[in-house]
């Protein structure tokens, strides 16, 4: 029976691991998962490359602000100065931070003792499932964290028995500290592991962590500071809590929003739903380095998701990679839970290998490879025929055409005129001089949907207010609208 469980568990790993190159090579020849928030990453690299760190909030007719901490986007401006292609250096940063994930997963299990042939199936389990090749591909951080994250957990993963951490843990310290620079809130993956040296009885060896990690940490933010003149931690205060009160935060944490929306995946449901059964089987595990990664993972992307401008597929890659790592070490370390561990880790990947099955099967019906680079070239033709600056919502477009964009992030500029109303009020007086050739959107701001997103998420009403007033549409490019200046 064990033998047969091993061969379905190590075809179903193999299965899931197929698909995952299928759709990294649909994703990667196509950049079919290229989109709005990938140009914010790309504009933000260009930035860095062109000399500037962290543009400021306004100046120059150039509007900054962003939440996102630079490590991604450093990678992908040492790419373009090494001679790639913007797109090229900012798809393969990503997927770095993918083989960052699965090797970090691998490299985490194995510490923890776990068989190789386990090892494997819960690191491609880490990486299998739609939302996190979506992270991937789309050119977004948190892989890129969550793999750093791992990483830094191996280092102390062995248990009580190995001897002190010296050296391993200023390694561990540094990988701690660089998941920071690409998401603060993975800075739970340093908590978990000096709990769980605390728990340990090395309790020296938890200060020492603890203070070698504050340490970087501090360097890190030492660093922005001086490096930006202060412009990053000026745009982090802009937008850190989306223009919300720390008071008006505490309701969807209150009120268990996140729980709600995680059950929204009916996988992601059932995945938290084996691992709170396993906790339930050996409640000694929620104290163990894997099971404090889970929670601790599972609290920052709540926290996260309490803010606005957020989304589920995106922050449940941290706790989603925390909690493939527990079940396959849950697998391994519980004799009562290893026939069903090993049943539950085959299950998933079989389940998640049906869902990419059938996204590479879409994806490829729709021609993605051809279609998706020819919308982009039909977006960056209209942009280069158009009399005169163009105002872009979605950063990625004036990226295509080698421009600087005017807008480094729609969302991040709504979030920044509610503390400084100066900056929609000058956008507001340029459009009403027409100062534009042409303004791209990225919804019809006068259906009921688009109303909203103008409103709540991208520009504000009264920036859009402006647009109409000024600006009439033209045609639509690609799905978005174009509107060009009205005859003075």
């Amino acid at each position: 029976m064990l033998r047969l469980l091993t061969a379905a568990r190590l075809a179903a790993t193999a299965l899931a691991a197929t698909i995952i190159l299928l759709r990294g090579w649909v994703a990667l020849t196509s950049g079919a998962d290229i989109n709005l928030v990938s140009g914010v990453w790309l504009a933000l690299a260009l930035d860095t490359h062109e000399g500037v760190f962290y543009r400021p909030l306004a100046e120059g007719g150039y509007y900054g602000g962003t939440r996102y901490f630079p490590l991604l986007f450093l990678l992908i401006a040492g790419g373009i100065r090494g001679g790639l292609d913007v797109l090229v250096a900012g798809q393969l940063a990503s997927a770095m931070g993918g083989l960052l994930l699965v090797t970090g997963a691998f490299a985490l299990l194995r510490r923890l003792s776990v068989g190789v042939g386990l090892a494997i199936s819960g690191a491609v389990l880490a990486l299998a499932p739609y939302f996190v090749l979506q992270s991937v591909f789309a050119i977004r951080t948190e892989p890129l964290a969550a793999g750093l994250a791992l990483w830094g957990s191996a280092c102390v993963a062995a248990g009580p028995q190995v001897p002190r951490l010296r050296a391993r843990a200023l390694f561990a310290a540094l990988l701690f500290t660089l998941a920071a620079a690409a998401k603060p809130t993975a800075l739970y993956a340093a908590v978990a592991a000096i709990l769980a040296l605390a728990a340990w009885g090395r309790q020296k060896d938890a200060a020492r962590l603890g203070l070698l990690t504050a340490a970087g940490c501090g360097i890190l933010l030492a660093v922005l500071a001086v490096s930006t003149d202060g412009r990053a931690m000026e745009s982090f205060r802009a937008g850190a809590l989306a223009g919300e009160t720390p008071l008006a935060l505490l309701r969807p944490l209150v009120g268990l929003d996140a729980v709600r929306l995680l059950f929204t995946s009916h996988y992601l449901g059932g995945v938290f739903l084996l691992v709170a059964a396993a906790m339930l089987a050996a409640p000694r595990q929620v104290y163990s380095l894997p099971g404090l990664l889970v929670v601790l993972s599972s609290v920052a992307s709540a926290v996260a998701l309490a803010t606005p401008g957020t989304i589920l597929t995106n922050q449940a890659v941290e706790p989603y990679a925390a909690a493939s790592v527990f079940l396959a070490w849950s697998a391994h370390a519980s004799p009562r839970l290893r026939t069903a561990g090993s049943m539950a880790v085959t299950a998933l990947l079989l389940w998640t290998s049906a869902h990419g099955i059938r996204e590479v099967s879409l994806l490829l019906e729709a021609n993605v490879r051809t279609s998706a680079p020819q919308e982009r070239a039909v977006l960056q033709s209209a942009a280069e025929e158009c009399r005169g600056t163009v105002l872009s919502e979605s950063p990625l477009i004036p990226v295509l055409t080698g421009t600087r964009p005017i807008l480094l992030d729609p969302f991040a500029f709504r979030v920044a005129g509610l503390i400084r109303p100066d900056i929609p009020a000058d956008l507001i007086t340029r459009l009403r001089a027409r100062e534009f050739g042409c303004v791209l959107l990225e919804m019809d701001p006068e259906s009921v949907r688009g109303q909203g997103w103008y409103a709540n998420v991208h520009l504000g009403a009264p920036v859009i207010e402006a647009l109409l007033d000024h600006y009439t549409f033209q045609r639509a490019v690609a799905g978005r609208g174009l509107y060009v200046a009205d005859d003075r």
